[in-house]
């Protein structure tokens, strides 16, 4: 896995594994936009190492103004760009793979990308289409129904001339653009064999099929087995091994032995205003896989943010919240780690079958070896800064280690994982995909129930449904389970903490289901915590958990500068008290 970056976009290039010959043939995957991509970002990663080893080499990489590239969501010429960036893509593909045959995958909004610049080529012999919708206009409906079933107080609220689902922004102009995206409106075969992967029935009846066979392409059609429980969620997310397995292996039947030389990638670092970003890799095997954004300017600060994301999204954030987050703390003075977890996002699993284990205390280890990475680069003063499972990994490798000076949870969950939280969240990830769909059932009007169960057959989770069910994980605990009756050892963790000289920033959105587990163990708003030296509490009013709305994040981000600008040094007075591993003893 060699980073790459090419038309101010960031991306992964993977080289095949399978004997001493290089294939000839090569696959650029084209990313679905927005929460589509935060649930399809596993399954990419999965049948890249499919193809790798079947000796295929393969290219991931963001959309300008997505994820870990440059730009943002109100740049102009959008569509234009993301055109370009296809043609880009594939030519660092051939360059630096020596491959002279390409295959190109695209997903939802990503395949009809995919089909418009194959028709300018001669080179993809191959076009793959998973779950297309049938225009660019269908794609904006279907996606702005999805983001009106997600819709919250906090983002209802705010005005926005353009598209936003799951807090994710398409302006008008590049709305207005994709409107325009139609499969009537190639002129020449994308080419010579097209296979349409439907997300259910296979669509022969449909126009997509007869355009393409009219334009002298070869198409099959087939079912993309498992798409539902892919896209329910980011977390709840099932990646479909054995479709993924099957797809690499039509793709790399009969490929050739290139006798093309590859020429080396040298990369150059993502820079914009105030921030220049290079990727990471940590870990004795360099399991762990992140962006590293180093601020251009007041570099005496020596201080560094790790930025961990809530379940399995990766490391962009929802809402591409640790991106800006962190090229914002850049333009401060502030160098930060956004970084996947072990068997998130593009990080490699500790576990075969690749499991993302979220409350695992293995993960914390690996939080202790990112913090190592930092201090061997000579930043002093360490942040550990967490969303929901990540606040909870966070919690505790600041417990274990020391070198942690300052702490900021957001939204945490629990501080405690044990058996009782396992059940009730094995069940929520289990029921997740059909959520939706009982939600859409209790529809009376006949036509809204049909246009939703169609939508629902594309996009099976809604946000109310995942507040609900969240929420009831929480509240199915008991106190009992909590053991507080003799010893609270989160009480004696804060304690600790703040004894040594760390602080503490805890960050709630208002009425967040995480609010009663911080009551639980510390007390009335926490104030057992909070009355502690160095231990604070924030309000994000009018936000959800993910902090969905701009503003919510914005807010977040202002806080969050405020609380690393008011800090002192203090390493050189810690006290440095017992570990606290042996208190909190957890699965």
């Amino acid at each position: 896995m060699v980073p790459v970056s090419f038309d101010h976009c960031f991306g992964w290039l993977h080289e095949g594994q399978c004997g001493p010959d290089n294939s000839a043939r090569g696959v650029v995957l084209m990313n679905p936009f927005g929460f589509e991509e935060l649930c399809a970002r596993k399954a990419y990663v999965m049948l890249t190492q499919s193809l790798c080893a079947r000796g295929i080499p393969v290219l991931r990489f963001d959309w300008s103004g997505t994820g870990d590239s440059l730009g943002g969501p109100f740049d102009a010429r959008q569509v234009e760009k993301w055109r370009e960036n296809a043609e880009a893509a594939i030519e660092t593909l051939k360059r630096h793979a020596g491959v002279s045959e390409v295959v190109l995958v695209g997903m939802r909004l990503g395949g009809l990308i995919a089909a418009e610049s194959a028709t300018q080529r001669q080179d993809v012999t191959r076009l793959v289409l998973i779950a297309p919708p049938s225009s660019g206009k269908a794609w904006l409906r279907e996606t702005s129904a999805f983001a009106r079933l997600m819709a919250s107080p906090d983002t209802s609220a705010e005005s926005f001339d353009g598209l936003e689902c799951a807090g994710f922004r398409l302006s008008k102009e590049t709305a207005d653009a994709v409107k325009q995206l139609n499969w009537s409106n190639l002129k020449a075969c994308p080419a010579p064999l097209v296979d349409i992967f439907a997300a259910h029935a296979p669509i022969n009846g449909d126009a997509l099929p007869q355009q393409l066979q009219a334009l002298g392409a070869k198409v099959s059609n087939g079912i993309f087995a498992g798409y539902d429980s892919l896209m329910c969620d980011p977390t709840a997310s099932e990646v479909p091994l054995g479709t993924l397995e099957a797809l690499a292996a039509r793709i790399a039947d009969k490929a050739p032995v290139s006798e093309i030389i590859a020429e080396p990638h040298a990369f150059t670092p993502i820079s914009g205003y105030g921030f220049s970003e290079t990727p990471a890799r940590i870990g004795e095997t360099s399991i762990m896989a992140g962006i590293f954004c180093n601020p251009l300017e007041r570099p005496e600060r020596s201080e560094a943010v790790i930025l961990l994301n809530a379940g399995a999204i990766h490391h962009s954030g929802w809402g591409r919240m640790h991106v800006d987050l962190a090229r914002r703390l850049a333009r401060h003075g502030i160098a930060s780690l956004r970084l996947d977890l072990p068997g998130i996002g593009d990080s490699a699993s500790l576990s075969d079958p690749p499991v993302a284990s979220l409350y695992s205390r293995k993960m914390t280890g690996e939080v202790t070896q990112a913090i190592g990475w930092l201090k061997d680069r000579g930043y002093r003063r360490i942040t550990l800064a967490g969303a929901c499972s990540g606040a909870y990994q966070a919690f505790h490798a600041a417990i274990e280690d020391e070198r942690v000076d300052q702490l900021v949870l957001l939204n945490q969950l629990c501080f405690v994982w044990g058996k009782s939280y396992s059940i009730q969240f094995n069940a929520w990830q289990a029921t997740k995909a059909r959520a939706m769909q009982v939600q859409l059932a209790g529809d009376d009007n006949e036509k809204s129930l049909a246009a939703a169960r169609s939508l629902a057959r594309l996009l099976p989770i809604a946000r109310k449904a995942a507040k609900t069910s969240i929420s009831a994980l929480m509240s199915l605990q008991t106190m009992a389970a909590n053991a507080l009756a003799r010893e609270n050892p989160i009480e004696a963790a804060f304690a600790n903490l703040s004894a040594r000289g760390a602080r503490v920033l805890l960050a709630y959105s208002e009425g967040d289901a995480g609010l009663a587990e911080l009551e639980r163990h510390l007390g009335p708003e926490g104030q057992n915590a909070t009355s502690l030296p160095g231990v604070e509490k924030f309000t994000i009013e009018n936000a959800d958990h993910m902090l969905t709305s701009v503003q919510a994040r914005e807010i977040y981000g202002d806080r969050l500068v405020t609380f690393l600008d008011s800090a002192e040094m203090h390493n050189a007075n810690r006290v440095l008290p017992h570990r606290m591993t042996t208190l909190i003893g957890v699965a």
